[in-house]
């Protein structure tokens, strides 16, 4: 019988649950602590087509607790994570019928007293033809209340049909469920019997354990009262303490220890008062006469072995103690603090401020000891890990996860020899933008087939330190796709054209949007497909005080009728160009200089071309000091029918400004799943490009395997020609976290992506992920800039783009 992980921290909060109701406080006028809001750190739930996922306390709980109010009387609210820290309004969250991916959600507590806090958790909602291929979800135990027998008989049997309400499971329907008793709290594995026999004997808990198909486990408590009118008048007869009777406990240099009952004891039991309303005691002697006050002992962290009392007090006053041995283990630690890089030199600046909420995570090294530990950041930026160590030789790697899709140019990974002869400081740069709305977004698709469905990521960061409020996401789709589904709500602007309103973005927040779409079958192969994504506001980009004001845009359109293929080049700004640009024209191959042009605001140059067939663009620059990066450019591809394709992606397209994504590809038929491609492809069988242009790499990757791949990892090493300080990710088929190490080596991590193989589900067999960097300055012309990918699927031999 398997009982994972996730049992285990569900088991451990139970317990809490029970201590936590065990330690009322004896004076709660006022109450101002908080409530602990404990969430199980992991949910994953099956898509329905036809029925929205309903999130609620009862599924999130790892059992809450506060120090005066009942469980019974917390306030439980839930929503979808966010940076505001106000108080949601909403006691539950749904994801729509048929959409799956990764989602954070925050489980908020609040007592009879208003005091606050909450937690967070992740729930993974994956496709229901999949959902229990591999089922790693336990089941949900549901207890009935407690069961109070008034008369005197000397034993009575319990049933499960007299303890469950209504347990289920992800998978396992209920009727096949394993539902079995027991009165034993220290089983490890579930037991087998579905009915016991229970003496009288004042309050007895009963376990109700729930097993599913595969195998997992979960368990809730239901409480046998006996006797309670004839037994407890008076009540006489002292509670049973039951201790650990030895608990090793770990502590940090320079910080004294906290020891609490919940530490040192198991169940206690009582004749008359349920285990829930027990108070416990502590106290380093085991003779008094009368139970201490104290429900924490405070002890130095290289203290010595300890016996510590715990002492059991029912509701009568009677009382009864037990021993336990304390052993202390003193851990090694890093420290440091997460911050804004502002100035881009990857260290910390007395002007730099902490960054709340990005994870730290280690991993330990030590034979065959293999430790993942996540810690988030406080509201300081700060963090601290602390471990155990044998003083063996060994490594631990410490790294910043940043959040799926967020890039950083600066190291996030580092390695250290251990054990250490002090604690280690070490610092983590994020950069971000600062003083301005700098929002990021990218899209792009694996591939474009025609009749096919094509899933595009589009992807949206923001990279400044504060929080921006009314983001709106545009996605501009080709005429020849029909939208099938999208991930979030939109209004349809027409044109094919998607409005997200995104709201508030916060502070080095990102997001991913699904939308899949179908290309018309009469599509020519070969023909490029665009599509665009542009997001709002951005105002990091000051214009020059040079600038006049002119702000160029081109336009191109095909007249059939004609036979003309038409552009337009149009100062749309608010001032006179200053100085005549050239601009270029290109027929596939074939590029024209034309004569320079001057415009002044509303102004346009009208270009005529042979409807041939040809691939035709016409580029020009902005003029100097403008705001943005742009270099307006348009292509027509066709017109007058295909004599030509796979020209249009020769030269770069108008995206360079973070805040706009143009993605241009040709239609296919077959293809290599696993591939490294670059935009722009460049110009003639060379493949040249202009110094200073960015590249933009798209891997792709398809498990064409047997089974599904738990986890896939990239690994990309940077050509010496481009500048790793410049690399921004960029869309994803499946949420990612991106590492850069000090060697300019790029990985990126698909954790828990559940990518089935091409065998069971084709179309989700795919994925994909791009990135940009810039070209270190002024590349000599003839060097080549080369670049190959190694994709790893779980522990598989790596496949070379």
């Amino acid at each position: 019988m398997k009982i994972i992980p996730t049992f285990k921290i569900l088991f451990s909060f139970l317990m809490l649950f029970c201590w936590s109701n065990w330690m009322q406080a004896q004076d709660c006028s006022p109450d101002n602590e908080a409530p602990i809001a404990l969430c199980v750190d992991f949910l994953q739930l099956q898509s329905s087509e036809t029925e929205a996922i309903i999130l609620t306390p009862e599924l999130l709980s790892g059992g809450t607790t506060d120090n005066c109010t009942a469980f019974e009387d917390l306030q439980f609210l839930v929503r979808f994570y966010t940076e505001d820290t106000s108080l949601p309004d909403t006691e539950s969250v749904s994801i729509d019928a048929g959409v799956t991916g990764v989602f954070q959600v925050e489980l908020w507590v609040i007592d009879e007293a208003s005091n606050t806090s909450y937690c967070w958790m992740t729930v993974q909602v994956i496709d229901s033809s999949e959902a229990c291929e591999n089922d790693e979800t336990v089941p949900v135990a549901v207890c009935d209340g407690d069961i109070t027998i008034t008369t005197t008989p000397t034993t009575v049997e319990i049933s499960v049909e007299d303890i469950d309400d209504g347990s289920y499971d992800n998978c396992t329907s209920a009727s096949d469920l394993s539902l079995t008793l027991t009165t034993n709290p220290d089983l490890t594995i579930p037991p087998t019997e579905t009915t016991i026999t229970i003496e009288a004997n004042g309050i007895t808990p009963v376990f109700l354990w729930v097993t599913d198909e595969a195998g997992l486990s979960n368990l809730c408590i239901t409480n046998v009262i006996f006797g309670v009118e004839s037994e407890c008048s008076p009540d006489i007869i002292a509670p049973v303490a039951v201790c650990n009777e030895v608990v090793n406990v770990s502590t940090i240099p320079g910080l004294d220890f906290e020891l609490n009952a919940g530490m040192l004891t198991s169940f206690g039991t009582d004749n008359c008062t349920p285990f829930i309303d027990l108070q416990y005691f502590l106290s380093t002697e085991g003779d008094l006469s009368s139970p201490p006050s104290t429900e924490v002992l405070t002890v130095p962290f290289d203290s010595e072995d300890l016996i510590i009392f715990t002492y059991v007090v029912d509701e009568s006053g009677n009382f009864s103690s037990c021993a336990t041995t304390v052993q202390f283990d003193i851990l090694q630690g890093i420290s440091g603090k997460v911050f804004a890089d502002t100035n881009g030199d990857c260290s910390l600046n007395a002007d730099e401020e902490g960054l709340e909420g990005f994870t730290i995570r280690y991993t330990l090294d030590q034979g065959l000891t293999y430790t993942n530990t996540w810690l988030p950041s406080n509201e300081l930026g700060n963090y601290t890990l602390s471990f155990n160590w044998d003083n063996s030789p060994g490594e631990i790697t410490v790294e910043l996860l940043m959040p799926n899709g967020l890039g950083n140019s600066c190291v996030t990974a580092h390695t250290y020899d251990l054990p250490f002869s002090e604690t280690v400081f070490l610092d983590f740069p994020v950069q971000l933008a600062t003083d301005c709305d700098y929002m990021y977004t990218d899209i792009s698709a694996p591939f474009l087939r025609r009749c096919f469905p094509t899933p595009y990521s589009v992807s949206y960061c923001n990279y400044s330190t504060q929080d921006i409020d009314n983001v709106e996401l545009t996605v501009t789709l080709d005429p020849a796709m029909v939208v099938e589904e999208v991930s979030l709500p939109y209004t349809d602007l027409g044109g094919n054209q998607l409005l997200f309103e995104l709201e508030t973005v916060a502070a080095g927040d990102c997001g991913l949007i699904n939308i899949t779409v179908v290309l018309d079958c009469e599509t020519t192969l070969g023909a490029t497909k665009c599509v665009q994504a542009s997001i709002t506001p951005n105002d990091c980009n000051e214009p020059a005080p040079n600038w006049s004001g002119a702000s160029l845009v081109v336009n191109g359109e095909c007249d059939e009728d004609a036979g003309k293929v038409n552009f337009t080049i149009t100062n749309e700004g608010t001032g006179a160009m200053l100085e005549a640009l050239e601009f270029i024209v290109v027929e596939d191959v074939v590029m024209y200089m034309y004569t320079p042009i001057l415009l002044n605001p509303d102004e346009t140059e009208a270009l005529e071309f042979d409807a041939n067939g040809s691939t035709w663009r016409v580029q020009i620059p902005q003029e100097a000091g403008h705001p943005s990066l742009s270099s307006p450019t348009v292509f027509i591809e066709g017109c007058g029918g295909y004599g030509s394709t796979g020209m249009a992606n020769q030269f770069a397209m108008d995206d360079v400004d973070p805040f706009i994504s143009i993605d241009c590809q040709e239609v296919i038929a077959a293809f290599d799943p696993n591939d490294k491609r670059a935009f722009p492809t460049g110009y003639s069988e060379q493949h040249f490009i202009e110094p200073n242009t960015s590249i933009e790499y798209n891997i792709r990757f398809q498990n064409t395997g047997t089974d599904t791949a738990f986890t896939v990892r990239i690994e990309d090493r940077l050509s010496v020609l481009l500048d790793e300080t410049s690399i921004e990710a960029g869309a994803s088929s499946h949420p990612y976290r991106m590492e850069v190490q000090e060697d300019g080596l790029l990985i990126f991590h698909f954790e828990n992506i559940m990518l089935p193989d091409s065998n069971v589900n084709e179309v989700a067999s795919h994925g994909f992920v791009q990135f940009r960097a810039h070209q270190k300055p002024d590349n000599q012309l003839g060097m080549i800039i080369e670049n190959t990918a190694e994709i790893y699927f779980d522990f598989n031999e790596e496949i070379i783009t």
